[in-house]
């Protein structure tokens, strides 16, 4: 079964364009559905476009940003008058560029390639959802992908014996730069894809290795100066990290003292669907003309996934966490895929033809399958904007509190509707790094005392995150919960006074507030 080349040679055009389409059409299903976690980003967008760089409570600095750049970038909605909205859609927008660069590098290392083309549709089924939900997961897609292109342009230049322009040394020294600012952890990529470089494409030469040195130490310099900045103002060099580094090996599995993340190794299971031919394909390039990319990406699919599996144990929104090695294994499998499809052509036999093409839908149905299908369950679920952030506590605050008050709670993207003269003070550091040295102990006590907030936006948080387990809050919670007609609760010389409990149904899946505290200190 040999389809026509007329007809092969559009397929990579038409895959292009089915991948836009599931993106519009998820941008479209979700564009009023949102998630707690990357809202994050946009008191961070506000308050840079009012010229407040990196803060979260209004004038003070917070390396709590993962993606400080993407943060930067959704400032531009917020410039232009476009808020929420135009953020909303600058996520779609990044995400659908992300696709055309990546089939671009797919062009580029696979040629026209039917199939090939067809298994980039990998990247829809991982990027969109989180794409589309604001996150900075099309970015990082965008950037890894430019990454590779650039390179392969440098090292046909060096294999050719000349000379890579120094436009082009630049342009790779760009988005190296802005790889740390998107995702820190992808800077491993960014390293491991410099050394093959220099070992298997550069000859291994001193002048190509100042060279890339030279581009590293520029690349390096805003990522530097920005989290370098973070340690001398907070004493951390992102209090996001630190403080998500505690929660992932709180949550991770282990083996003795071995931290590690049986949810990751399941995924990565799931995917070796991705994972075999993908590994064919770094041996293909490894043998051929692109060696350095194919021991780059082999290595850096391998040193990503030790990552998240043992040093960052993931266990949760894990294709978000992989994204950065998704262009990696598309160059992988669509090198591999491309290769079995020419030699199928050239034996001219059917049973190639019908498995390449069997291959070939199971990747177009999966990605539009699962993305559409997601996309549909999550727009039931009521998460709009208002609720995720929490609007209806958050006015009830603005209208009791003092000036200059200080509101705790978990779920930090409430910030967005707070009162600017109010301060939000988080209950897992994730913005502030404030709790950070008392995670380990989970002395709640000591730390409100502290920073002696004067209100407590309450949620299950308590009971499912191990150091608020411990002690104070939880049995607050806990206390309130057994008796509804309790208005307080005093322990340790803190009084917690209720002012209103949550009256509305809970959306589906949403730890949102419970109950709004007012705190006295009586020492």
């Amino acid at each position: 079964m040999n389809l026509p080349i007329s007809l092969t040679s559009r397929i990579p055009q038409l895959v292009l364009w089915v991948g836009v389409l599931v993106m519009l059409v998820a941008g479209s299903l979700l564009f009023t559905t949102f998630w707690g976690d990357s809202t994050i980003y946009l008191p961070y967008a506000r308050n840079i476009a009012a010229g407040d760089f990196f803060s979260y409570n209004p004038g003070q600095f917070s390396s709590g940003s993962t993606s400080p750049l993407w943060a930067v970038l959704l400032s531009i909605p917020y410039l232009l008058g476009a808020d929420v909205w135009g953020a909303k859609l600058l996520s779609l927008l990044t995400s659908i560029a992300a696709f055309f660069v990546l089939m671009r590098l797919v062009w580029a290392t696979a040629g026209g390639s039917a199939i090939a083309a067809i298994v980039a549709l990998y990247a829809v089924e991982m990027l969109t959802f989180f794409g589309v939900m604001m996150y900075e997961s099309g970015l990082i897609v965008l950037l890894v992908s430019l990454s590779l292109l650039c390179s392969l342009r440098i090292a046909e230049a060096l294999r050719s014996g000349g000379n890579p322009s120094i436009g082009l040394w630049l342009r790779l020294a760009a988005v190296w730069g802005a790889i740390p600012l998107t995702r820190p952890d992808a800077t491993v990529l960014v390293v491991l894809q410099a050394g093959a470089l220099w070992w298997f494409a550069g000859g291994r030469t001193r002048v190509v290795l100042a060279r890339l040195l030279s581009v590293g130490v520029i690349a390096a310099v805003p990522a530097a100066c920005y989290f370098g900045y973070s340690y001398l103002t907070v004493g951390a060099f992102s209090v996001s990290s630190v403080c998500r580094a505690f929660a992932l090996q709180e949550s991770a599995q282990r083996i003795g003292t071995v931290a590690y993340s049986k949810p990751a190794l399941e995924y990565l299971g799931g995917i070796l669907y991705m994972i075999l031919p993908a590994a064919v394909g770094f041996d293909l390039l490894r043998r051929q003309r692109e060696r350095w990319l194919g021991w780059a990406a082999a290595a850096g699919v391998v040193g990503y996934s030790l990552l998240l599996v043992f040093l960052s144990p993931v266990t949760n929104d894990l294709s978000r966490y992989f994204l950065p090695i998704a262009p990696l294994l598309v160059v992988g499998a669509a090198t591999a895929f491309g290769k079995w499809e020419q030699q199928a052509r050239q034996e001219g036999g059917k049973g190639w033809g019908i498995a390449l093409m069997a291959i070939g839908l199971i990747f177009l149905i999966k990605p539009i399958g699962g993305v559409i299908g997601q996309a549909l369950e999550q727009r039931t679920r009521g998460y709009t904007f208002d609720e995720i952030v929490e609007k209806e506590a958050a006015q009830k605050i603005n209208a009791v509190a003092p000036a200059g008050a200080t509101v705790l709670a978990y779920e930090v993207q409430d910030r967005y509707y707070l009162r600017p003269d109010l301060q939000l003070l988080s209950l897992d550091g994730i913005t502030d790094g404030k709790v950070a040295p008392y995670l380990a102990s989970g002395d709640m006590i000591a730390f409100l005392k502290k920073y002696r907030p004067g209100y407590y936006l309450a949620n299950d948080a308590v009971e499912y995150r191990p150091y608020l387990r411990k002690g104070l809050l939880f049995n607050l919670v806990a206390a309130f919960q057994a008796d509804t007609t309790l208005r307080q609760f005093t322990s340790d010389g803190i009084t917690f006074s209720l002012l209103e409990r949550r009256a509305r149904p809970m959306p589906k899946g949403f730890a949102g507030w419970r109950a709004l505290f007012t705190i006295q200190y009586h020492n």
